[in-house]
Parts: C-alpha cells; structure tokens; sequence
C-alpha cells in the first residue's frame, strides 16, 4: 500500500538508487520519480512488481495544446519504463472549458492504458474546493477510465481524512484511492484502509519499524467501519 516519495528536487541519482533497494527489499507499491529519473529507477527495479511512477504534462500549470502533446509524452515516458503516469488536476482547471478539455485527454490517456502498458493516477489537487467540487471531479474521473485518483496538493499543504472519505464515496469501489497526507502512524493507516484508501505515502523505514513492533504484540488488522468506530 505504499508509494515511496523519490521525486521532489532534492534527490540525485545516488538517492534514487538508494530509494528503490528500499523499495525492492520492502516490496513496497511504487516509487514516484522526475521524468528524467525514469529509465534508471527501472532499471533498479527491473524483475520486481514495484510500480515506476512520473507525472505528465505540466504538474497542474496548464493544458496541452492538442491530445497528441500528452499521448506522445505518455508513449515515451513508457518506453523507458514508466508503469503508471500522473496528471495533475488544479482547481484553477476545473473552470469550463478547461475542465472539459481535461477530460477529454485525460479520456484519451486512459484508452491507451493497455495498449500501452501503464496505469493512469490523477492527482486533484483539493486546495479550495468546495465538497460539491470535489464530488462532481472524482464522478468524471471515474467516467473518464482513471485506475486511481490521488486527494492533496502536489506541493505544500495536504487533503484531510474527511475529504478523502468524501473521494471514496464518489469513487465508487472500482477507482483505487491514495491519500497525499504522509500517514503518521501505523493506527491511521489501518483506519484509512478502513475507509477505502488504497495508497499512501510515509516514512517507510519508520512505518515499517512500527508494523514489526506492534505485530509482535498482536495481529495487524484493518478495522470494520461502523463496528470498531
């Protein structure tokens, strides 16, 4: 259930490397990257089901000229070995036309998934938005054909756990959900899996050191939501 975070500027190839052994030796989910450290995180992780994750287009900042700027980006991305690629959603694009135009490639993007050999994540980006928006742009991109929608800012201030339940919800049960918010604690995280989320991002070393600890006392287990809380 857990992306381990290698994109933001401060990791060099020696990090990268170092953070995809972690990823190998734990088996974690994914490892998210720049674009330019695509080939050589798949390169690490070449034999293993650790997913390389990059984002696509322009991080949020505006739309592409035609579909065929973000489909070629997709096909090359993929040829050096990315397995699922993100597209940042900003509240500034859920604005007519742009929203509609997002869709649309967005639509376009999730078509190619098999044909190309990647998942595609959306991060909406949940800064601002009202519940009602939040709703209406994870039930399109449900329609759209996306395999999971992450909640929270790319940079900066994080989702909260009730926008996250609100995601669920208007998900359904065939989307995958992510939380942005680095989980704190081993409880948190098994209450979130109890609502539905599906991926989260962490201190892995540290999680993981908590999870040994704690399943020595007793078996790990999720919650039953509506009985246990």
């Amino acid at each position: 259930m857990l992306d381990h975070r290698l994109h933001m500027p401060r990791v060099g190839p020696a990090e990268l490397k170092a953070g995809c052994q972690l990823a190998r030796d734990h088996r974690l989910a994914a490892v998210t990257c720049r674009p330019e450290h695509v080939a050589m995180a798949a390169e690490e992780l070449a034999g293993t089901d650790v997913a390389v994750v990059t984002a696509i287009g322009s991080q949020g900042q505006g739309l592409p000229a035609s579909d065929d700027v973000w489909v070629e980006e997709a096909r090359e991305l993929t040829a050096h070995g990315a397995t699922e690629l993100a597209v940042v959603v900003t509240a500034a694009l859920l604005e007519l036309p742009a929203w509609s135009s997002l869709v649309r490639t967005i639509e376009t993007l999730a078509a190619l998934q098999s044909e190309q050999g990647f998942r595609l994540r959306v991060h909406l980006d949940t800064a601002g938005l009202a519940d009602e928006q939040i709703t209406a742009a994870c039930r399109a991109l449900r329609a759209a054909g996306v395999w999971m929608v992450q909640g929270g800012l790319w940079q900066g201030e994080r989702t909260g756990f009730r926008q996250v339940v609100l995601m669920r919800e208007a998900l359904g049960p065939d989307v995958l959900l992510k939380w942005t918010t680095p989980v704190s604690s081993l409880p948190m995280l098994l209450l979130a899996k109890g609502e539905g989320v599906d991926r989260f991002n962490a201190n892995v070393t540290e999680l993981l050191r908590d999870a040994s600890r704690q399943a020595r006392l007793a078996p790990l287990l999720v919650p039953l939501q509506g009985l246990d809380y």
